[in-house]
């Protein structure tokens, strides 16, 4: 597409399926492209739920594949829990200084990217 696409909840991929998994692979394969951001909300995807530890090599992947089209985001309020928990949004925040040990890419992902996608 000549737009930009924001993939949601990290693509919402059962991370049990592994990170070679075909699936992932062409959501990987997206990111390569100039036009597909992804946003890093590990919680809907999560097999295990909370700490979400089982999102941890998706994220890896995915932020080594396109750090530069990657978001963040919590999906406050959580509409649509679907009968899962509240999130506490403190411990998803958490998660991206796991994902993300350099503040540098820290603050890409949380500033510099949203501002070039959305044109701040």
């Amino acid at each position: 597409l000549p737009v930009p696409v924001v993939i949601d909840h990290m693509g919402q991929l059962d991370p049990r399926l592994g990170i070679d998994h075909p699936a992932f692979r062409a959501l990987l394969d997206l990111l390569h492209t100039q036009h597909c951001w992804v946003k890093l909300c590990a919680y809907r995807a999560s097999a295990d739920g909370p700490p979400y530890g089982d999102m941890r090599a998706p994220a890896w992947a995915m932020i080594a594949a396109a750090p530069g089209r990657c978001l963040w985001g919590t999906d406050w309020p959580h509409p649509s829990l679907a009968g899962r928990p509240m999130p506490d949004d403190r411990a998803l925040f958490a998660l991206l200084a796991d994902w993300t040990p350099d503040a540098a890419l820290r603050r890409q992902i949380l500033v510099d990217n949203p501002a070039r996608l959305y044109g701040f």
